[in-house]
């Protein structure tokens, strides 16, 4: 009965502080951290919020932006032609903040930002929708290919380590840590190298066609044609109206009638959306059947780039005795309304239900999958056992008009049965990171220094259950724990800009947000591996041969673009250098599924592996498999040129064997097992790490992690400094720089393990 009652508490808390209630009033006996670290973690959060209100909003606010331009409706107009360069993609990705932060957009998002600071500044604003002329819209591609798009340092006269050592009257440790092996500029050479062996192979042309246009380009220019929008204004009521096209620079006044005028609000249909949603799949009576236990989650791109979402698949319960009877779906840090939970037999109910009494739930599920075993075994039958067979992730991008690409990645595969331990393998923990340029640097700095500034209160928290002055779920509920940072993966923020498309010879044009996930997955050798996976990377590629020529497209710079992505992509998990699948230059093209089916590749591949090569091969038309890989390939769109490498979970890079070879720090494991514990909804902690490593060692090594979990205090160095350094470096580093032991107090448990320690400190950590 006392286990019983525990666990429906346990589960009665989960459900309770997953809904993003309040904290409870009863929190008299939760622990408290010494006064004196109390006080230095509130000078530190302190601290970090006043720098991050030092950067000047103008650099990403509209509002910032309108008081900066003095008020003054003719500045507005003049700021926007002149320094918001026009990039060719359709409709609104950016937003009126990520506009102003990038520097650019297309003729959505420049007349959404110009409309935006006209009304800020008391005007009056609204939309012209109409369509050009063919002519005028080949020369606003012309315009789109030329213009430069980087933005100005938003950072320029901003010294946040001299700012930091001032308000808290100490020095800190230099942030620049070298840790990439390559430079960008290696990067970009192999970059090439390896692009010009794609294209060989695939017969793609070595040269545009010289032809007036090329069809694709002509095309995409119609399309630019079809939703053209400019700004119609006036200062005051008496004015008289007059119009402003930004994306034309001043050059020329296109050939347009409105159609109608709007409000300078955004239509649905014009905007760039992701969307997120989990299945489970199960089997019954020999069928898989895939069954949705979350809604649709659907939000614009320009609101997702300035917030990281988290996503996990939670157990019911944090205590490492007991087995999980149920998991749960987490979207963006809470349960979503409308969510299911479901259980290992593949059975789905609400996760208010199961707060009435999982242990009995528990009870008579198990007691029908005995059942129906026994009865299966006896009959024959065993494949009639409903099961789980697998949990599923599409993100999907919803470009303007509403035509969806989707992205399926399977995070669990049972289909030859459940595995031992398969616990652990539900237990699971996603950050989505949604980019939509290169920035000025300001937006994300300051994101990252408010983020930091929720993280540091709680380190003395994480400390203490470490310690085991506090309960997992006390933790859950400590007031501490409520506020969630805007962003948790810094190192995303870091190297965002060094993904940016590149104008070199010509200009790689983004025509979806580059959505990135980092995954956590369990492995058999190391306990956990980090996979990034580059989810929607959508581009075009176009040249302009002589400035008196049309347009034409040229699929071997997206070709490129996308090489460089796959090789940037380990800078992201602290990796780095040129991986050696990707520099085999015997490749293997495949173009029909009877082909793939025919090659080794195919027999050597698990199921998972076998859906994402079919899967891949049917999106793009080929792959190209290097000699000798048998979990390695390239996808490459042969009509777009679009391209990215490819694996078991989808376009990535993985960390696993350097942390068995290597050694790599535990600043590392903190950020990559950490992650699973603490983003609201995930009270997986303990059981985790009780199932990980199936050692006591281990256990100690992963509870060090969490108290590291947020990406924050011990992941700047992994990125920060170094050959591809962005200007976020120096200030990832700092916070790094300020140390575990700095803020909570010395401990040689957690202190030696963080600073100085690989993997093999979690032996010494257990003494």
């Amino acid at each position: 009965m006392k286990r019983n009652l525990k666990s429906i508490l346990t589960v009665a808390l989960l459900i309770f502080y997953l809904g993003n209630s309040a904290v409870s009033a009863n929190t008299s006996n939760l622990y408290i951290a010494p006064a004196e670290v109390r006080l230095k973690t509130a000078a530190y959060a302190e601290a970090f919020n006043a720098l991050a209100q030092e950067i000047d909003p103008r650099f990403f606010d509209v509002d910032g932006l309108a008081e900066h331009l003095d008020y003054d409706v003719l500045n507005a107009v003049k700021y926007v032609q002149d320094q918001i360069a026009y990039d060719p993609y359709l409709g609104v990705m950016k937003g009126p903040g990520g506009t102003i932060s990038t520097q650019s957009g297309s003729v959505w998002d420049q007349a959404v930002l110009l409309a935006a600071l006209i009304n800020a500044m008391g005007g009056e604003a609204m939309l012209g929708v109409g369509k050009l002329t063919e002519e005028d819209a080949l020369t606003l591609l012309k315009i789109g290919i030329t213009n430069s798009l980087e933005p100005e340092d938003g950072l320029q006269d901003y010294d946040p380590k001299a700012f930091l050592e001032k308000q808290l009257d100490r020095e800190i440790e230099d942030p620049n840590r070298n840790t990439s092996e390559v430079s960008f500029d290696d990067y970009q050479r192999a970059a090439d190298e390896i692009a010009v062996r794609l294209v060989s192979q695939l017969g793609l042309a070595e040269k545009p066609e010289t032809t007036s246009s090329t069809p694709g380009a002509v095309q995409y220019a119609k399309d630019l044609a079809d939703e053209y929008v400019w700004v119609r204004y006036r200062d005051t009521p008496n004015d008289s109206w007059q119009e402003s096209h930004p994306s034309f620079k001043g050059l020329m006044v296109p050939k347009v009638e409105a159609e109608k005028y709007v409000a300078a609000s955004v239509p649905e249909e014009r905007l760039h959306k992701v969307k997120i949603r989990f299945y489970i799949e199960r089997r019954v009576n020999g069928r898989s059947v895939t069954v949705p236990i979350t809604r649709d989650y659907v939000r614009p791109a320009a609101n997702l780039s300035g917030h990281q979402i988290r996503l996990g698949i939670s157990p019911n319960s944090p205590n490492p005795d007991d087995e999980p009877s149920f998991y749960t779906p987490v979207i963006d840090g809470v349960v979503q309304d409308g969510s299911q939970s479901f259980t290992p037999l593949g059975l789905t109910f609400s996760p208010e239900d199961a707060a009435t009494g999982p242990e009995i739930f528990r009870t008579v599920a198990k007691g029908l999958g005995n059942a129906l075993g026994s009865l299966n075994e006896a009959s024959g039958e065993e494949q009639n056992t409903p099961r789980l067979t697998g949990v599923i992730l599409n993100v999907t991008h919803i470009a303007p008009g509403g035509k969806e690409t989707k992205t399926v990645r399977r995070l669990t595969d049972f289909r030859e049965g459940l595995p031992e331990g398969y616990a652990k393998q539900l237990v699971s923990n996603f950050t989505l990171e949604v980019n939509v340029g290169a920035e000025n640097g300001a937006r994300d700095f300051k994101a990252m220094f408010e983020s930091a500034a929720i993280l540091v209160r709680q380190l003395p928290y994480q400390k203490a259950l470490l310690e085991k002055k506090i309960t997992i779920e006390e933790l859950l509920r400590h007031p501490s724990s409520q506020t969630l940072p805007s962003h948790e993966w810094f190192a995303a923020l870091h190297l965002g800009n060094v993904f940016a498309p590149s104008s070199a010879g010509g200009r790689v044009i983004r025509t979806s947000p580059l959505v990135i996930m980092r995954r956590i997955i369990p492995n058999s050798k190391t306990g956990f591996k980090v996979v990034v996976d580059i989810q929607h990377n959508a581009v075009r590629a176009f040249t302009l041969p002589k400035p008196d020529q049309a347009p034409e497209e040229d699929k071997r710079l997206a070709v490129r673009n996308g090489v460089l992505e796959t090789l940037l992509e380990g800078e992201l998990i602290g990796l780095s250098g040129i991986p050696d699948w990707a520099q085999v230059d015997d490749l293997r093209v495949i173009s029909s599924s009877d082909a793939l089916q025919a090659d080794p590749i195919w027999d050597a591949a698990n199921s998972n592996l076998k859906d994402r090569l079919m899967a891949d091969l049917k999106d793009s038309g080929s792959i190209l498999i290097p000699n000798g890989q048998m979990q390695r390939w390239w996808k490459v769109n042969p009509e777009t040129g679009q391209s990215l490498g490819m694996g078991e979970y989808g376009g990535q890079d993985t960390l696993e064997e350097a942390i068995m070879e290597e050694g790599i720090m535990l600043e590392l494991i903190g950020h990559t097992i950490g992650g699973f514990f603490f983003a609201k909804g995930l009270t997986s902690g303990a059981q985790a790490c009780a199932g990980a490593g199936g050692s006591g060692a281990f256990e100690t090594c992963c509870m060090v992690g969490m108290t590291l979990l947020n990406g924050g205090m011990a992941l700047g160095g992994i990125v920060s400094g170094g050959a591809i350094s962005t200007r976020f470096g120096a200030g990832i580093g700092m916070i790094y720089g300020l140390g575990f032991d700095g803020i909570t107090g010395n401990s040689d448990t957690i202190g030696d393990a963080v600073n100085d320690g690989s993997v093999a400190v979690c032996e010494y950590a257990t003494g």
